[in-house]
Order: C-alpha cells, then sequence, then structure tokens
C-alpha cells in the first residue's frame, strides 16, 4: 500500500500546535510569575522602608530581574503566535503586534528581543552586583552577542534582498 505523503506530511504541521500550546502556556506562567515577583518585591519595599542607597539599588535590580522574565515571557509569547501564523491558521486573524508570516520574521523577532534581553540581563548585573562579577567581563561578553545577533539580522537581510533581486536562494 503505497503511502501518500502529502497526507502525512500535511498532518505533521499538527506537531506545531504542541510547540504552540507549549510556548504559549510557559509564557503565561512566566507572565504570572513576574507579577508574583513584582508583589513580593514592592512588598519587601515597603516592610523594609528602602534602607537609603543599597535598598534602592538592591530594588532596582529587582525590578531589572522581573524585566527580563517579562521579555522571556514575551519572547514565548512571539514563537507561539508566530508558529499559529506560519504553521497552523492565518496570522490575518491575529493581532497586528503578532503577525508573523516568515520563519525569518519569526527569526528576526526573537533576535530583537534576545538583544534588549541581554541588555537587561547587563544592568541588572551592573546594579546587583556587590563586587563579586566582573562587570566589564559580563559587558564585553554581552556586547559580542549582540554585535553577532546584529551581524546575522544584517546577513539576513541581505541575503533576502539578493533572493529579491533575483539572486540565488540563500538557503
Amino acid at each position: 500500500m503505497p503511502l501518500n505523503g502529502g497526507k502525512i506530511l500535511g498532518g505533521t504541521r499538527f506537531l506545531f500546535v504542541i510547540a504552540f500550546v507549549a510556548s504559549l502556556v510557559t509564557s503565561a506562567a512566566l507572565f504570572i510569575f513576574a507579577g508574583f515577583l513584582a508583589v513580593h518585591y514592592v512588598w519587601d519595599l515597603v516592610r523594609e522602608g528602602g534602607r537609603g542607597e543599597l535598598g534602592t539599588k538592591h530594588f532596582i535590580a529587582e525590578a531589572v530581574q522581573i524585566a527580563d522574565v517579562v521579555l522571556i515571557a514575551t519572547a514565548l509569547y512571539t514563537v507561539a503566535f508566530g508558529l499559529y501564523g506560519i504553521f497552523l491558521g492565518s496570522s490575518d486573524e491575529l493581532p497586528r503586534s503578532v503577525r508573523i508570516h516568515t520563519i525569518d520574521e519569526l527569526k528576526a523577532s526573537l533576535v530583537k528581543v534576545t538583544v534588549v534581553a541581554l541588555g537587561v540581563y547587563f544592568l541588572g548585573t551592573a546594579f546587583g552586583s556587590g563586587g563579586e562579577v566582573a562587570l566589564l567581563e559580563v559587558g564585553v561578553g554581552v556586547g559580542a552577542v549582540i554585535l553577532a545577533l546584529a551581524a546575522f539580522l544584517w546577513a539576513e537581510g541581505k541575503a533576502h534582498e539578493s533572493h529579491q533581486a533575483g539572486g540565488s536562494d540563500p538557503t
């Protein structure tokens, strides 16, 4: 009995339902966790009364940590709806802010969120380090990763331009 490759291949797209649900549920869990962190840190700030510069510096570090969790949740949310728009349904059904039509758009969106998350990570390290962390080393490492991601986006854009202009397929 011959296999109908089209039906098998078409049916596998529903594997993306698992990825969509997993990304969406994890994103929601992280958003909820960020809310709990915010309540906890504000409660601590009120209870301890700020305690001068050290208290303010600590609170800023905690706020940056919350922002980092929110950015990771946002990245997963973007992945979820990117997968939905590409593989499961029409992205026209989605709000404009999460419409992604191609894998390249999804990659670019993730790279942008990652760059911001790395910046937030560096700020959290800068505000939270009590001398245990070599801030220059962290900054250079974060900067190198951001530079590599920027180069990736630039190269992807050039390859896309070349393909649009009638060049060879970059893949």
